[in-house]
């Protein structure tokens, strides 16, 4: 018999409200939200996505997004039940996939340095190595 840590009650959520959405990496992957506590909340989730215990996961669920801790997993047939504890709430920008982020922080250097080299190509002459087509006059 297992000992239960939980200190309030599990409530089941309503089908209207049970879509959940985990944020892993770049993918965004379907869950079910089951139920939630004062304190965490239990989803469902394909059993080829299997965190372990400590895990920090984005989930969008119908209040928003949150941060959540994995303190339980169990597998059930081809689903597994996720067990997590509530962080905190996450604005839609810290929602975002890191990698996201990442490629738009790339993009915003990409076109500074474009800028940058334009500016230098218009101010200093062709570079060496032109090719004489791509020059009007």
């Amino acid at each position: 018999m297992t000992r239960e840590r939980r200190a309030t009650r599990r409530m089941p959520v309503a089908e209207s409200q049970s879509a959940a959405t985990l944020c892993v990496g770049r993918s965004r992957i379907p869950a079910v939200l089951v139920n939630r506590s004062a304190h965490g909340l239990g989803i469902e989730c394909p059993a080829t996505l299997v965190p372990a215990e400590g895990d920090l996961l984005r989930l969008r669920i119908y209040s928003g997004w949150i941060e959540a801790r994995v303190v339980h997993v169990e597998l059930r047939l081809k689903r597994a039940y996720v067990g997590l504890q509530w962080q905190r709430d996450l604005s839609e920008a810290e929602a975002a996939p890191a990698a996201h982020r990442l490629t738009l922080v790339g993009v915003i250097v990409a076109a500074a340095v474009g800028v940058a080299a334009g500016m230098y190509f218009l101010c200093d002459g062709l570079p060496a190595g032109m090719p004489r087509f791509l020059v009007r006059g």
